[in-house]
């Protein structure tokens, strides 16, 4: 097995979950229609409709690892029923400079998808927000929205702070203030 066929595996399985989503949203659609719920509907579609924009603001990142493994997360979080909100400052990361990193990022979401650091956010609704610059980035995971409480990212006052992971080019922290609590993928070097 070559080092980068996880990526083909990861990409095939990211389209089958797509595909059967899409499946499930017309279905739903179709029953809201069938049982003469209109509204239901139109609110449903407005909800994937959020998602959707979501999902477009991921792939635009124009970095389709980096791309693929945040959209994993959203899939997991949705799976264990999160919703998921996603907001962007970035308007590209280096596909070198992710490709180099690749395999630290892929560890690092695998953790946060372990159970020790998925339990921590609030299981309602998970705001990721991805900032910095295309060579040192941050994603922030929390149970506030970040992009409208965004100076809790660059305050150093943490309560309580845990490394989870750190390598050459990326770490993984738990900050949390009193009820917030972020969890942290930095990438690069300041």
């Amino acid at each position: 097995m070559r080092k980068d066929d996880w990526k083909f595996r990861y990409a095939v399985e990211q389209m089958r979950i797509q595909r059967h989503d899409f499946m499930n949203y017309l279905q739903i659609i179709y029953g809201y229609i069938q049982v003469n719920k209109s509204q239901e509907a139109v609110n449903y579609i407005k909800r994937i409709n959020r998602k959707m924009a979501d999902m477009s603001m991921v792939f635009n990142l124009e970095c389709p690892e980096f791309s693929l493994l945040i959209q994993d997360y959203m899939n997991y979080c949705m799976k264990n029923g999160s919703e998921f909100e996603f907001t962007c400052e970035l308007e590209c990361i280096s596909n070198d400079f992710i490709s180099k990193n690749i395999e630290d990022i892929k560890k690092a979401f695998d953790l946060i998808k372990e159970n020790r650091v998925f339990q921590v956010l609030d299981k309602n609704r998970i705001y990721a927000h991805l900032s910095g610059e295309p060579h040192h980035f941050k994603l922030s995971l929390s149970n506030v929205n970040i992009a409208k409480e965004k100076e809790v990212l660059y305050d150093k006052s943490a309560e309580h702070s845990e490394i989870l992971y750190s390598m050459s080019e990326c770490s993984l922290k738990i900050n949390r203030r009193k009820n917030d609590i972020y969890v942290i993928l930095e990438v690069g070097k300041n």
